[in-house]
């Protein structure tokens, strides 16, 4: 598994009588890859240690891909995100 992120950002004030007026922008893209696939293995259920001995499961359960290369099974994908956001903040005086 393998995670890659790149976040960019940008944030600025701006003073207006008693306004504060707070912005910004961020920019985040994620790539991510995922090789886990579960039970390519197999995953055994037994009852009793004679039953491992003999090499005899209880329970089999199995998951793979079409061509049984865990490899075609792996995840790739890329996510971008954009947020913005402004913000006033009024600072209030005993003048109002």
């Amino acid at each position: 598994m393998s995670n890659k992120a790149l976040i960019l950002g940008a944030d600025g004030i701006y003073l207006l009588d008693e306004h504060k007026l707070t912005f910004g922008y961020q920019y985040k893209e994620t790539e991510a890859n995922n090789l886990f696939v579960q039970y390519s293995r197999g995953s055994y259920t037994l009852s009793r240690i004679e039953d491992f001995e003999n090499r005899t499961a209880l329970n089999l359960r199995y998951q793979n891909a079409p061509s049984l290369n865990p490899r075609d099974a792996a995840v790739a994908f890329k996510n971008a995100e954009h947020a913005l956001y402004v913000q006033d903040e009024y600072a209030v005086s005993s003048d109002l």
